[in-house]
């Protein structure tokens, strides 16, 4: 299995974590999130977009709290982090799709059987 596919599965298995926690509390990721989200204003192109962010010492922090993760997963941070300026922020958007994704994906394939 080369590097990328562990990387891809690691991130897919986190993620899938997540949104067995919220589907078994019948949350959204965001009502999960929304308390740890913040608005920051970046340059993107030369222009200032205001962007919603979860800084990743909070993403984690909630994440142990529910019991999904025990200690900080770098692997997780490569994938969200805003840049590679930037690792310790995650857009919000791409926390949000990544999560919903997964759930969306599962719940489809669970029913593709009956």
């Amino acid at each position: 299995m080369c590097i990328r596919d562990r990387y891809q599965r690691r991130v897919h298995g986190m993620a899938e974590n997540i949104a067995n926690y919220l589907s078994k509390r019948r949350l959204t990721a965001a009502e999960l999130f929304c308390e740890i989200t913040s608005q920051q204003e970046v340059s993107v192109e030369g222009k200032s977009v205001t962007v919603d962010v979860i800084e990743a010492e909070k993403f984690y922090r909630l994440l142990k709290e529910i019991g999904i993760a025990k200690d900080k997963k770098p692997i997780l941070s490569e994938f969200l982090a805003f840049s590679k300026d930037h690792p310790n922020i995650f857009i919000a958007k791409k926390v949000l799709k990544l999560i919903e994704y997964v759930k969306n994906k599962d719940h489809d394939g669970n029913n593709e059987g009956k």
